[in-house]
């Protein structure tokens, strides 16, 4: 990759620019050094994996990243197939345990913040129905945890 090197501040530049990037001076009179990406020869050999994908310079085995340019290399994803062993249809069994699980994470999060919100009402029912929404909810998250201990313990 050529790069220009600018004579005021010393910044690299790409081979085609006609001004530095940092400091403005003109590039015009300024030989670029490296290979010129129109003097590179891409041979039918090179196999994508081993040029980089920016620069177009060519790669050491194995490289993590672009030695010229500093760009990660990006390797083809290998063909790997996958077998599922279980079949994943939705039976009766499997949706009311979803639904049992969703509810029982969903309700207690409404309930807290639902509660939380009412219970600051200027009305003393929905006072009362607020704080017993924030009890409800409290009560379910408590038995959650115990259960989860017990379970997993």
């Amino acid at each position: 990759m050529a790069v220009k090197i600018c004579p005021g501040c010393g910044e690299g530049n790409k081979e085609t620019a006609h001004v530095c990037v940092v400091c403005s001076s003109s590039l015009r009179d300024v030989v670029p050094q490296g290979t010129l990406n129109s003097d590179k020869k891409y041979s039918g050999s090179l196999s994508k994996s081993s040029v980089c994908s920016h620069c177009h310079e060519s790669l050491e085995e194995g490289a993590l990243k672009c030695k010229y340019c500093g760009t990660l290399v990006s390797r083809a994803p290998s063909s790997n197939t996958y077998q599922y062993d279980e079949d994943l249809t939705p039976t009766p069994d499997n949706v009311a345990m979803t639904l049992i699980v969703i509810s029982t994470i969903v309700i207690p999060i409404v309930g807290l913040i639902v509660g939380g919100v009412v219970s600051f009402s200027d009305d003393r029912d929905k006072q009362d129905t607020g704080k017993m929404l924030l009890i409800v909810g409290l009560v379910m998250i408590v038995v959650q945890l115990f259960l989860f201990w017990w379970i997993f313990a």
